[in-house]
């Protein structure tokens, strides 16, 4: 999912390069009502276009300035974990709308809207996977892995078990060894960085 940080538009970009497709790295802030907000990080920084927002009135997605409740409520977000180990967004905007809970993606024409529930057979673009992104010493942006075994670990720092969290994710990079072995610590404050351990 990529931020369009000129104009507060958000679509899909075929990969993460940060070269290219910079709005795709963005970092999550547990807010203070336990909810999620997620910050782009694009290389062009545009002060009214930063956080994922819902717009619940119509189905769509676009930047807001800030997270403020009162004037920009769709950029709180709860994350589910759902029974196949994905993760979906569910907006928390002051405005519910049955139509238009969860962030979706069609990745036919590249459109990212909302959806009314995650069932796989009718909305399989609510299914999203946690994937940390860590710079390398170079300035090159790689990724590092999906942390399929860290999404539970994830949903239980939306509900305060931020410790667990961080614990998850040293975990996985301790599991992943050879060529992530020296990666490990970056991985988990990477992890911490991201979700505000």
């Amino acid at each position: 999912m990529n931020a369009g940080t000129v104009d507060g538009s958000v679509g899909m970009a075929k990969d993460t390069d940060f070269n290219t497709a910079s709005g795709t790295w963005r970092r999550a802030y547990l807010l203070s009502d336990g909810s999620w907000a997620f910050e782009s990080l694009g290389s062009i920084p545009n002060d009214q276009h930063i956080y994922l927002n819902a717009g619940t009135y119509g189905g769509t997605i676009n930047l807001a300035a800030n997270t403020d409740y009162a004037t920009a409520s769709g950029t709180h977000w709860a994350l589910e974990t759902l029974s196949d180990s994905t993760v979906a967004l569910k907006s928390l905007g002051s405005y519910k709308n049955p139509k238009y809970q969860y962030l979706n993606v069609d990745t036919y024409n590249g459109s990212v809207g909302m959806a009314a529930n995650t069932d796989y057979a009718s909305a399989s673009g609510t299914h999203w996977e946690i994937v940390t992104l860590v710079a390398g010493s170079a300035g090159g942006a790689t990724v590092t892995g999906t942390l399929g075994g860290a999404v539970t670990g994830a949903a239980g720092a939306v509900a305060g078990a931020a410790t667990d969290a961080a614990g998850a994710i040293q975990g996985a990079a301790e599991q992943a060894g050879g060529a992530l072995q020296s990666a490990g610590q970056d991985i988990a404050s990477g992890f911490c960085g991201i979700f505000s351990c």
